[in-house]
This record gives C-alpha cells, sequence and structure tokens, in this order.
C-alpha cells in the first residue's frame, strides 16, 4: 500500500486548543508585571467584567496587541484605587502598568488575565506627559505668550467655552447676572466637551470658531465645574495648550481645582480655581474702575474748589490793577486826542482853503471840457444815423417797389378779361356761375361771357 493510502495521526482542535493551554499553564506559571496602552477598556456594566484590548507601539505603529480580562471584584477594587490615586477615571488611551497571568481559553482565545493595575506608574507617565508639554512649549517660546495678551479695562465681551447644564457654567452665569454690571457684560456660549479624550479637539474647535468670527471678544474663558479633580488629563496635552498660547485674546481658565495646576491653566493668562471666582475676577474690573471714578470725581471737586478760590483771588488781584491801569491810560490818552484834535482842525482848515482856491479854476476848466466832448460825440452819432436811415430807407423803397411790381403781374395774370382774352368763357344761370354740366336742367337760360361780348341761351336737351 503506497504512503498516501496510509491513515494519518490526527488530533481534534480542542485537544490542540488544551495542550497549548497546559504547555502556556506549565510555562508561564508565574504572574507578570506589564506595561501597555489600553487602546480599548471594554467594560461591560450588566457582567461587571472587563476586557481591555492592549497595545503596545512604536513610532506610532501597533508592535504588540492582546487582550486582557479583568474580573469584575478585581474591577471595581482596581478602578476605585486608581481614581483615588491618579484623579482620573481608568479609560481609553492610558498606559497603564498591570500584573496579570496569561491564559488560554478554547473558545476566547490567549488573554492576560489581570490582577492589579499600579495607579503609581500611570500617574508618573501622566507627569512625565506634562513635563514634556511644558518643556516643548518652553522650547518654543511659546509657554508665556498668551500672558503677553492685553485684557481691556473694562471686560465687557466675553466668549465662553463650557456646556450649557454644566453647574460651572450656571454659576459663572448667574454670579454676573445678579451683579450691579450685567447690562455692561455679554457672555457668549460655545458648546464643547470638558473632560474625556474627545475634550482636547472639542475645546481645540470651540476655539477655532471664536477666533474666526466677527464679533471681537475681549476674553475668551473656559469653564469647568463640579468635576471634582477627575477627568483633568486633556488639559495637560500639548496639542490644547499651544492653542491657548498661541490665541489672539487672553484666555481665562475655571475649571474647578485648586492643587497640581495643568498646563493649560499654567498657560492661560489668568487662571482661577472656580467659575465663580472667574466670574469675580470680571467683575472686580468694573468694580475696580467704579472705586477709581468715584475717587477721581472727589478728587476733582477738592481740585475745583480750591483752584476756583485760587482764581478768584488772582482775578480780583488783576481787577485792581486793570482799573489803575486803565485809570492812567485812559488820562494819557485823552490828552492825547486833545493835542491831535487841534492839529487836525488846523490842518483842515488849510486843506479846505487850498481845494476852495483849486476848484475854483478847475472845476469850470473841466466842465466845458466834458461838455463839449459829449456835444462832439452825440454830433459824430447823428450824422452816422442819418446816412444809415437814409440808405436804409433807399433799399427799403427798392424792395417794396419790386414787391408792388411783383402782385400787379399776378394781378394782371389772374384778371378775367385776361382768361377770355385766352379763348376761355363764363356761363351762368341766374347770375350764379356754372362748373359743372349737372347744375343745368332742359328748360334752363343761361348767358355765356367771352372776351368781346356775351350770349344768352337756353337749354333743350341734355
Amino acid at each position: 500500500m503506497s504512503s498516501h493510502g496510509a491513515v494519518k495521526k490526527s488530533f481534534s482542535l480542542s485537544e490542540l486548543a488544551q495542550s497549548i493551554s497546559a504547555q502556556l499553564e506549565k510555562t508561564y506559571r508565574s504572574s507578570y508585571w506589564i506595561r501597555a496602552e489600553v487602546s480599548k477598556l471594554n467594560h461591560y456594566p450588566q457582567s461587571g467584567h472587563c476586557y481591555p484590548q492592549l497595545v503596545e507601539k512604536k513610532d506610532g505603529k501597533i508592535i504588540a496587541d492582546l487582550r486582557g480580562f479583568i474580573l469584575k471584584s478585581i474591577y471595581e477594587r482596581t478602578r476605585k484605587t486608581f481614581e483615588e490615586v491618579t484623579g482620573k477615571a481608568l479609560g481609553d488611551g492610558m498606559q497603564i502598568l498591570f500584573r496579570c497571568k496569561v491564559g488560554y481559553h478554547p473558545v476566547y482565545g490567549l488573554s492576560l488575565n489581570i490582577l492589579e493595575i499600579e495607579p503609581a506608574y500611570t500617574l508618573g507617565e501622566m507627569a512625565r506627559l506634562r513635563t514634556e508639554a511644558i518643556a516643548r512649549l518652553k522650547r518654543e517660546n511659546l509657554f508665556a505668550l498668551n500672558k503677553t495678551q492685553h485684557l481691556a479695562l473694562l471686560p465687557r465681551k466675553i466668549a465662553v467655552i463650557s456646556v450649557e447644564t454644566s453647574k460651572g457654567y450656571r454659576d459663572f452665569a448667574e454670579t454676573i447676572a445678579n451683579s450691579p454690571f450685567s447690562k455692561a457684560i455679554e457672555i457668549r456660549l460655545y458648546n464643547a466637551l470638558l473632560q474625556g479624550d474627545a475634550a482636547v479637539d472639542s475645546i481645540r474647535d470651540a476655539l477655532k470658531r471664536i477666533e474666526q468670527t466677527d464679533f471681537e471678544y475681549n476674553a475668551v474663558a473656559i469653564i469647568r465645574g463640579g468635576g471634582g479633580e477627575t477627568g483633568l488629563d486633556c488639559y495637560d496635552t500639548y496639542r490644547l495648550a499651544r492653542d491657548i498660547c498661541t490665541f489672539p485674546a487672553p484666555v481665562l481658565t475655571g475649571i474647578g481645582h485648586a492643587t497640581n495646576l495643568t498646563v493649560v491653566e499654567q498657560v492661560a493668562f489668568k487662571n482661577l480655581i472656580t467659575p465663580t471666582d472667574l466670574a469675580q475676577f470680571i467683575m472686580g474690573h468694573f468694580a475696580d474702575f467704579t472705586v477709581r471714578i468715584a475717587q477721581a470725581e472727589r478728587s476733582l471737586k477738592i481740585f475745583r474748589k480750591g483752584w476756583f478760590e485760587l482764581k478768584i483771588r488772582e482775578l480780583n488781584g488783576l481787577r485792581s490793577e486793570l482799573i489803575q491801569v486803565a485809570g492812567n491810560r485812559t488820562h494819557i490818552e485823552n490828552r492825547k486826542l486833545i493835542s491831535i484834535a487841534g492839529q487836525l482842525k488846523s490842518g483842515i482848515s488849510e486843506i479846505l482853503e487850498a481845494e476852495k482856491a483849486r476848484t475854483r479854476y478847475r472845476i469850470p476848466v473841466t466842465l466845458n471840457q466834458k461838455i463839449y466832448a459829449r456835444l462832439s460825440k452825440c454830433g459824430n452819432h447823428m450824422e452816422a444815423l442819418q446816412r444809415s436811415t437814409a440808405l436804409a430807407s433807399r433799399e427799403q423803397l427798392k424792395a417794396s417797389k419790386a414787391e408792388l411790381q411783383h402782385f400787379s403781374e399776378k394781378i394782371r395774370i389772374l384778371d378775367p378779361a385776361n382768361t377770355l382774352k385766352r379763348g376761355f368763357s363764363i356761363t351762368e344761370k341766374n347770375g350764379a356761375v356754372i362748373t359743372d354740366a349737372s347744375q343745368l336742367k332742359s328748360g334752363d337760360q343761361i348767358e355765356t361771357t367771352f372776351a368781346r361780348g356775351k350770349v344768352k341761351s337756353k337749354i333743350e336737351e341734355k
């Protein structure tokens, strides 16, 4: 029998799976501390169990990918401890250090059964990322850039990045609404997620929308309240912090915690602990301005009172001096005027006498010259007018004569006698001229006029 026909030894799939499981248990008897990133937590509230997907990346690429398993009781204990130490909930994208045993299930395959998670490692990773973000911002000379922005003396227009239903936003809005300056402050809400992995992109998108609007804001406020110390890791990311550093207006933060300032809080123009503190900071500018105005008003009143008293004394002194100087000056000027009046009177008399002498001689001569010139001009004008009138009369008579001859010729041509001489005749009945044969009937008496003589006729037949 050929080798192809020989019975081959085989194993069932379950036998192979059990063999693999036994071999793994034999090889990996102990538990091991493993570093990995949680790409997906996969917690199921109904069963309480957790099936995290664990990966390792290098240069942005996944080089290892295994599934984990956390029993409900272990997960609840681990989750609580993790949040107490790190200040944030266990979630996607976190770097964790965990102790596990390698297990293999014939149906579910290879898995890492997690027994505990060391929160200090994650806390260290968070601190490392925070430190790296701060160092990078300082290397790029961006860390303190937003602090160089100018906050208006009266910040009247505020863009708020928050959630309308959040307690922090309500506290902020109510504090301003209940203040004496509520009508002077305008706030506009830009909704965004404030915690979790999606918060970074959501807040960055709100900043972009604010920057692109035509409305000019005096400041931007990022408000988060009621969240405690958890969910703040998004405020340590380099990307969000960089956008705040380079934002073209002051960024104010009130994200509701007092310790371990996030990178965003450190680079912001001003950081306040709570949204209420942030609202009071804004209103403080208006209160300070009101105080300054009141102080200036009081100072002005005091200054004005003293200034007026001083000026009154100065004016009284000037008045006395002016009266004295005016009196002396008036006396001097009066004497000058009397002297000038005498000189003027004498000079005018001399001028009048001289002018009278010149007038007696010059007026008759000048008058005779003007009369002679005027008469000469009128004579020349009369002669010219006489010549032009005679010429115009001759031309007019000539034209009238030609026109009379023309009308005479027309009358001569139109004279009925001349028409009759050319062979025409005029027929009349009862003195009326007949121009149409239809006007006559048999028996009518007619009279025909020729160039020489007349004939009477009777119509016999038509």
